[in-house]
């Protein structure tokens, strides 16, 4: 059961605490029994793209130095949950990739989404989120696997089921925030953040 924010919205809360650069390497150097944890970075960055009519943030994976996933979550709130519609563009994984000429120049026909694979996150107390994405790029098995995730003021707890296809350990990566927050754009003066 979500709650409300005390800010009072929970899209601009989940942009405020997914937001900044993850690293896992403290779930690494605590592998004592070597599992094989990949090295893994996640980086969330709330940005406005023009094309775009909701709250949007720019998520990129980083697995063992290689980029291997660029995306834009368009996010609202529907029926007390953050929705979130993936558009993929991943394609683009060269190391010169500069986010703000990508945007400037981005059209709808470069977005690929797919919104019968959505993400939907519910609110809780003490600025946390439970909930879930579906990841359509991976169809092995015949399913499209889904990711558990908890997300707090620090870190991220992401699950990773029996049916995906990357050689990811199962279980869960633990991520912790590297480093400050990036700005997000048109949040209303004396809003209160969650944490």
């Amino acid at each position: 059961i979500g709650q409300v924010s005390a800010g009072g919205d929970s899209v601009v809360d989940f942009q405020y605490i997914v937001n900044g650069v993850y690293i896992n390497k403290q779930v690494i150097m605590d592998d004592a029994d070597n599992t094989g944890y990949d090295e893994a970075m996640l980086t969330f960055i709330p940005i406005t793209v023009p094309i775009l009519q909701s709250k949007v943030t720019y998520f990129e994976h980083i697995l063992n130095d290689e980029v291997v996933r660029r995306e834009l979550w368009t996010i609202s709130l529907i029926n007390n949950k953050v929705n979130i519609v993936v558009y993929n563009f991943t394609s683009s994984v060269s190391n010169d990739f500069n986010l703000n000429d990508v945007v400037d120049n981005l059209k709808e026909e470069d977005l690929h989404g797919n919104k019968d694979c959505p993400a939907t996150f519910t609110e809780l107390s003490g600025g946390m989120f439970v909930g879930s994405k579906t990841d359509c790029r991976d169809s092995s098995n015949g399913y499209h696997p889904v990711f558990d995730g908890t997300a707090t003021c620090n870190a991220l707890i992401i699950g990773v089921p029996a049916e995906a296809s990357r050689k990811h350990v199962r279980g869960s990566y633990v991520f912790t925030r590297d480093k400050d927050r990036f700005p997000i754009p048109d949040v209303p003066d004396g809003y209160q953040f969650p944490c």
